[in-house]
């Protein structure tokens, strides 16, 4: 990606090593169509919740390479980081995508 412009910065629980820096602020670009077409998924996808109602569930595996693209930082940072600080970034990315929807999201 060139000159990342932050979407949205995000605070770790944990400071992780991405390349040659600490990192303890997670700053991501943001979602573009570009990058939909290149990662060839969505962070979530649909499905049906125990009552049978249709929900949102996030694929972790995805949303892994989202954070990689966005954040500009390897796999192994994402691997490190906290759960919840990747649960409050995945959050946030199914709120920039579905925005209004009135799914809920569910962890797979």
């Amino acid at each position: 990606m060139s000159q990342k412009v932050v979407w949205q910065s995000f605070p770790l629980r944990k400071s992780v090593q991405a390349f040659e820096s600490l990192v303890s602020k997670l700053e991501l670009a943001e979602p573009t169509g570009e990058l939909v077409e290149e990662i060839g998924d969505y962070p979530f996808y649909p499905a049906q919740g125990p009552s049978g109602d249709p929900v949102m569930k996030l694929s972790p595996k995805v949303l892994h390479q989202w954070i990689v693209r966005l954040g500009d930082v390897p796999e192994s940072a994402v691997r490190a980081m906290h759960p919840s600080d990747v649960w409050q970034i995945g959050m946030a990315l199914a709120g920039f995508f579905a925005a209004g929807s009135g799914s809920e999201l569910q962890a797979s």
